[in-house]
């Protein structure tokens, strides 16, 4: 049983059985670790639990998530509900942009449906949950738990194509048409939506595991089983490792052949092209940035969390601000994006202002008329 193991399973034993199961649960890892005389206290509601492996000491403070937990919610929901506009943003005008309208934008637009249907499982499902602590929505959180997971799975899936795209249109621009003409990209992401659905299916339904919110907690967690444990680590964070590697390969290869082939360029059509690409290169080396940040705070710096809150950032919090990373990434990195929404707010503030002036005539005709004749009074002297 590895630290983040231990500390989990002592976090939800703590709130469904008491610090009593929490001694026990110490005293049966003595195997694994040396535990100095288990410290519990009950002071103010608050657990202290000191655990020691190889002589280093991990102090555990207050994880009590019966307070504070519409703090909590109302912390995750306003979070999500950003990353699901950004997300649903990129949706609605992607079309629209020139710069887009390839195979990287249907890749993008594929990444940005995805990461919709999972920011809206944070805003209308986990937030809400955590918020007014239901004991049926806690009691299904294992299937919403499974969609949430699939559909993280795809983006992961989603981003190593993307970072695929960006490769072969900066290293073998030759083959990029050939590869990712509209028939294969549409087979690529379909492919990969089938298997991120068929990947989840299998090891969290075919498989003893689950992944699921304890009642009255912030944080989804698998299931305690053995064949759970090789599914978190192997199925989950070692292939998305992978992934990640991958994907910073192919992402510091293309910058890196961006940025050599720009020192030959002259005419001006060519170096606007090179700052699209390099851009749209850009944005999928920023979103396997954040990616890997994730992964890293998720399963390995959780594991030294002191308190609820560092516990809940580490978790909760990283797994959502991830997906909606993803669309605010692909506003910022896109000139066309950013071009569209000027012209969005300009349009609107000039139909207020219409809207506005047709009021003031309906409302007051008699002073609109006698100011339109002083006007034109004023004219003809």
């Amino acid at each position: 049983m590895d630290r983040l193991s231990l500390q989990t399973m002592i976090f939800v034993s703590l709130f469904h059985n008491g610090h009593h199961a929490v001694n026990n649960l110490v005293m049966t890892s003595m195997n694994r670790f040396t535990v100095s005389a288990p410290l519990v206290s009950l002071l103010s509601n608050q657990i202290f639990l000191l655990y020691t492996r190889e002589g280093e000491s991990f102090p555990m403070g207050d994880f009590d998530t019966s307070k504070d937990y519409r703090i909590a919610g109302a912390i995750l929901f306003p979070m999500a509900l950003v990353g699901l506009t950004c997300n649903l943003g990129v949706v609605s005008f992607l079309r629209a942009m020139p710069s887009l309208r390839n195979s990287f934008g249907s890749l993008t637009l594929s990444q940005a449906i995805v990461d919709s249907i999972h920011q809206m499982l944070f805003a209308f499902y986990f937030a809400p949950t955590i918020y007014f602590r239901n004991k049926f929505m806690y009691s299904i959180s294992d299937h919403l738990g499974f969609a949430t997971l699939t559909a993280y799975q795809i983006c992961c899936y989603s981003h190593v194509c993307i970072s695929f795209n960006r490769f072969v249109a900066v290293c073998a621009p030759m083959s990029y048409a050939r590869l990712f003409r509209k028939s294969v990209t549409l087979k690529i992401i379909a492919l990969y939506w089938i298997l991120g659905i068929c990947h989840m299916t299998f090891m969290l339904r075919y498989v003893d595991c689950a992944l699921y919110l304890p009642e009255g907690t912030w944080i989804f967690i698998f299931k305690d089983t053995p064949s759970c444990k090789i599914v978190m680590w192997y199925g989950d964070f070692l292939l998305n490792s992978i992934s990640v590697i991958v994907v910073a390969i192919m992402d510091i290869s293309s910058i890196a052949r961006l940025h050599c082939y720009s020192v030959h360029l002259t005419d001006e059509v060519s170096v606007q092209r090179r700052k699209t690409k390099m851009n749209l290169t850009y944005q999928a080396a920023l979103q396997g940035i954040c990616f890997i940040s994730e992964l890293l705070t998720y399963f390995l710096l959780s594991g030294y969390s002191r308190n609820k809150w560092e516990a809940f950032a580490l978790t909760s919090m990283s797994w959502c601000l991830v997906n909606g990373m993803d669309g605010l990434i692909v506003l910022v990195c896109n000139r066309d994006f950013r071009r569209q929404i000027k012209k969005m707010v300009k349009y609107r503030r000039h139909n207020h202002q219409v809207g506005t002036l047709s009021m003031a005539t309906t409302t007051h005709p008699a002073s609109c008329m006698a100011t339109s004749s002083m006007h034109h009074h004023h004219n003809r002297n």
